[in-house]
């Protein structure tokens, strides 16, 4: 196929996901322990049914959007 993707592609997403999976817990102790990131995200992206429904969301967005009442 003229659009499939080279073995030099393949070799370097699997040692990207080899390295990304080895900090993993970095990465969740960074979101999950960091106050400054805790306190700069904290309540960003939060959008209530009546917003979601004027912005069309529909499935999970929409899901969580009726939780969120």
């Amino acid at each position: 196929m003229a659009k499939d993707v080279d073995a030099e592609f393949v070799s370097a997403a699997r040692a990207f996901i080899q390295r990304l999976r080895s900090r993993f817990d970095d990465y969740h102790t960074l979101v999950t322990k960091n106050v400054i990131f805790i306190n700069r995200t904290r309540g960003v992206g939060v959008i209530n049914r009546d917003a979601a429904l004027r912005f069309g969301c529909t499935g999970p967005v929409f899901a969580c959007g009726r939780s969120a009442l």
